[in-house]
């Protein structure tokens, strides 16, 4: 059952308390902590602390619903708690190094043994590293913001020796002094102007680590992309229902609360091939019944177009997206055809329409929105009160053929959204935790 808490501080502080626990480093933007995060926590562990942090997940009273592995030593996740009544999602990235283009500036063993507590109890790395780190991380980026720089300067004023020291292992002679004097004068202007020069010898300096060392990265490297593939970190989700069901609004929903949990949102009508609108909404058809029906030989090439799009599209479309960690919703699916021909003048043996189904790939998760057939004319007059009675009792068998689940829609939007967000959530959760207790996420 997902953890409560009363406030996001609390949910903040429990999840603090974790890292400090697992010996892991915050290693920069915590000054507004525990009150408020507001973007991800960069932790950076030692490889045992990985170890330990990884196992302690499947142990600890948390809702992780997100994990990928975005470099071989590099893992991001989302932990989820219910927060007064709403989701809340803290996202943590972690890695036992900081390596740019293949070459390690930092190592999670340099930092070991040398936190420091900031408010007492959330650990953070020492001011030298937290400099040398953060100005590593945003030339090697190439971005250097106002913000970023204020923020370089102020770390400067803490420890000016330690940070010039951090400087020198990285920049040299005239690159060396322009560095130094910006951060110790606040004035960035010949920096930002030489960014790239600076950014070219960084990523250029001489590699630390031995031949060895890099083989063994690029085997784990592959080793992550195989489970990156095999094992994707997005989720495919479709919403079926008649006219009035109210999916567009739904979609809309699930798609702003859930962002935090994707690397993006994708929305799709009824094909993978057809992009939606932006909002989720599919096309706006006020009289889908009211075209002619094709022949039976334009009806068989339309459901051959079907499966090939679904097919094709599926593998050269979503599952690209899956695996890059996006939520992919549908707005309509193949299954729609089975329900409502007429929509799509298909004049084709439903036999053959189950048959081909059963090639078609799957959504991870499917809804349909339930509404009583007087509810949907209020809503949508598009077709008679009969269809629609029809059309809902018609979805209801086919989610049971489905194993879909069935959602009460005659209720408020939030409530719906709460209701289908839960659904995914429990989903995402049940998958983090499978996989973690599987020896292949444990090597590290």
């Amino acid at each position: 059952m997902k953890k409560k808490y009363d406030t996001d501080e609390a949910f903040n502080i429990h999840i603090l308390n974790i890292l400090k626990d697992y010996e892991a480093i915050v290693l920069h933007g915590y000054e507004e902590y525990p009150e408020r995060i507001k973007s991800d926590v960069d932790v950076i562990v030692t490889v045992e602390g990985l170890q330990k942090w990884n196992k302690a997940l499947t142990q600890e009273d948390l809702e992780v619903v997100q994990h990928l592995e975005h470099e071989a030593t590099g893992h991001f996740y989302v932990i989820s708690a219910d927060v007064g009544g709403e989701d809340r999602f803290v996202a943590i990235d972690l890695a036992t190094d900081y390596r740019r283009n293949g070459r390690i500036f930092y190592s999670g063993e340099e930092f070991y043994g040398k936190r420091r507590f900031y408010k007492d109890f959330i650990p953070v790395a020492p001011t030298n590293l937290e400099f040398g780190y953060y100005l590593v991380k945003k030339v090697a980026k190439g971005i250097l913001t106002n913000e970023h720089q204020e923020y370089l300067s102020r770390l400067w004023q803490r420890d000016p020796e330690g940070c010039r020291q951090q400087v020198a292992r990285f920049f040299k002679g005239s690159e060396d002094a322009m560095v130094c004097s910006a951060c110790q004068y606040n004035d960035w202007i010949h920096v930002t102007k030489y960014l790239n020069t600076l950014r070219t010898s960084l990523l250029t300096t001489p590699r630390t680590d031995q031949p060895a060392d890099r083989l063994r990265y690029i085997q784990q490297n592959a080793t992550r992309i195989a489970r990156r593939i095999s094992h994707p970190t997005g989720l495919v989700i479709a919403f079926l229902g008649p006219d009035g069901a109210g999916k567009s609004t739904i979609i809309a929903g699930i798609s702003k609360d859930l962002q935090p949990v994707f690397r993006s949102v994708q929305h799709f009508h009824l094909t993978p091939l057809k992009r939606a609108r932006p909002g989720g909404a599919g096309l706006d058809v006020t009289n889908p019944h009211g075209a002619r029906a094709k022949s039976r030989w334009a009806s068989l090439a339309q459901l051959g177009y079907w499966f090939a799009s679904y097919t094709g599209g599926y593998a050269a479309v979503i599952l690209p997206r899956k695996i890059r960690s996006s939520l992919i919703v549908f707005d309509r699916y193949y299954y729609d055809l089975l329900i409502d021909p007429k929509r799509y003048r298909f004049r084709g043996p439903s036999s053959l329409v189950h048959l081909v189904g059963k090639w078609i790939p799957k959504p991870d998760l499917t809804f349909v929105l339930d509404v009583p057939a007087d509810v949907l004319q209020q809503r949508k007059q598009e077709v008679p009160f009969e269809e629609s009675q029809r059309q809902r009792e018609e979805y209801r068998k086919l989610a049971a053929e489905l194993g879909a689940h069935i959602v009460d829609a005659d209720r408020s939007v939030e409530e719906v959204v709460g209701n289908i967000n839960g659904i995914i959530l429990e989903y995402m959760e049940r998958r983090v935790r499978r996989r973690f207790r599987s020896a292949l996420f444990f090597r590290s």
